[in-house]
């Protein structure tokens, strides 16, 4: 799956509990989702100005330690048609307010991007660290298998492979920068949307897609105590699925051994 398709792939490869066949072995093949399934209340630490991000930090997340104002602006938004009184509160004061981090409280004291409650930051499919993440928007098919342990049992289990775009890592014009590989840039401060998840428990999981795919590279093991699972980078593609699916590591990928 890809994009959106590989987020859906991974809700279900975490909690379908059927069996393989003997005999079959099946791989599973992510690339690009806009958000990952974190296993655990562990986020990552960082901060953005004009001049880029810190490197994150892999830390259990607080939300009285988050940046408080983060709100990622639709077109409609900027056009006054919201009806969100929190938005249109902010374009009266700001606006020409065109991007979430303009809204953004100071940093000092502060180790998260953006604040949110720890409910809503573990909820599903951001998270799965209690029984509470099954709450809210998940379907019938997940709630019916709503065992949190068991499910990162048989993720574990699992054997999949994920894959990134090394150019995949716009920021959809919400941060005061744009980073210089995006395959859809502007300008030193300017990324073309690419529809990617802004929303505050996914940019606790990194600024953009190939970011964050790294990154959750890195809290498997801290989670598990183990290496688990695999990450390729799809040299010189952006969020583009015919690119990514027709590249070498991909076919390698899937039809590997």
């Amino acid at each position: 799956g890809h994009s959106a398709g590989a987020q859906a792939l991974l809700k279900y490869l975490i909690v379908t509990d059927v069996e393989q066949a003997p005999g079959v072995c099946l791989r599973f093949v992510i690339a690009n989702p806009g958000a990952y399934t974190y296993m655990d209340d562990h986020r990552w630490s960082y901060t953005c100005d004009k001049s880029g991000c810190t490197d994150p930090e892999y830390v259990l997340y607080d939300s009285e330690l988050g940046r408080e104002g983060w709100l990622p602006l639709t077109v409609a938004q900027k056009q006054g048609n919201s009806t969100n009184e929190r938005v249109s509160s902010l374009l009266t004061v700001q606006p020409k307010a065109a991007r979430a981090y303009d809204a953004l409280g100071g940093h000092r004291g502060k180790k998260f991007i953006c604040n949110e409650s720890r409910a809503q930051v573990s909820r599903w499919s951001y998270g799965l660290d209690s029984e509470r993440s099954w709450a809210g928007d998940a379907s019938p098919y997940i709630k019916a298998r709503s065992n949190a342990q068991a499910a990162k049992i048989r993720f574990e289990q699992r054997r999949v492979m994920f894959l990134v775009s090394q150019n995949d890592t716009c920021t959809d014009d919400l941060l005061p920068v744009c980073d210089a590989s995006c395959w859809t840039r502007k300008s030193k401060s300017r990324c073309q949307r690419t529809g990617l998840d802004m929303r505050c428990p996914a940019m606790l999981q990194g600024w953009n897609r190939n970011l964050r795919g790294r990154l959750f590279m890195k809290h498997l093991p801290n989670y598990y105590g183990r290496p688990t699972h695999t990450l390729v980078e799809v040299p010189g593609a952006g969020h583009e699925a015919a690119k990514v699916y027709r590249s070498q590591v991909a076919h390698q990928a899937i039809f590997s051994a």
